[in-house]
């Protein structure tokens, strides 16, 4: 909201999105369906934003997700945000959060926006399942197979819907070139389902998120 400079410090006022991070829900429960559209519609709609302005978040995962006493989601954490020049520039640096990481990162080739997607599908499944794909292993067992097998998938995906595991796949697709952008994703029905902003406050209330 503003940045202030009071003698040597300097103060930056940000919202203030008082039941802290999605993270912490995930601990206490696991999302209903209706519940993960709503935090992936959100997240969607962040990301379109910032890749639509030539920029990547590059560590999409439940931790930089906050969430208010309102049930408003907003996207946190930009210290690795990067802006592309132009729409066609490519990165291939290696950062971001292990588990939530596409496989182009870790092997350090170059990859652009859509890096976002697989970590958005991971984050996914973390809310789905409790944690991400992998997380029992050490970091470099866990990377080297995202880098070199095929994508995870849901645990016991009978119990979940098809568009939920439709949103999944068009997610994780390790060939960045073929998979979903963020203007395609808020178009897919699995979204439709999202639930109002308010059953997300009552989670919050319910597990003793909310400050209010």
């Amino acid at each position: 909201m503003g940045a202030y400079q009071h003698n040597s410090h300097l103060w930056i006022s940000m919202e203030l999105m008082d039941c802290g991070k999605l993270t912490d829900l995930i601990y206490k429960t696991i999302l209903r369906e209706d519940e993960i559209a709503y935090v992936l519609r959100e997240t969607l709609k962040a990301l379109k934003y910032l890749h639509d302005n030539n920029k990547m978040h590059r560590d999409i995962k439940s931790d930089n997700i906050l969430v208010n006493s309102k049930g408003e989601i907003k996207l946190a954490d930009f210290g690795f945000c990067v802006e592309l020049s132009t729409k066609k520039e490519k990165h291939k640096s290696t950062v971001g959060t292990p588990f939530w990481m596409a496989p182009e990162v870790i092997r350090a080739i170059e990859y652009g926006p859509n890096v976002d997607i697989w970590s958005l599908g991971i984050m996914a499944l973390e809310m789905a399942e409790g944690e991400p794909p992998l997380i029992e292993l050490p970091v470099l067992r866990a990377l080297f197979i995202i880098a070199t097998q095929g994508p995870p998938t849901l645990k016991e995906p009978h119990k979940w819907s098809a568009n939920f595991s439709d949103f999944l796949s068009r997610c994780l697709v390790k060939d960045p070139m073929e998979r979903a952008s963020s203007s395609e994703l808020l178009e897919h029905p699995f979204l439709k389902i999202a639930c109002e902003p308010q059953k997300m406050a009552d989670l919050m209330k319910k597990y003793h998120l909310s400050k209010h």
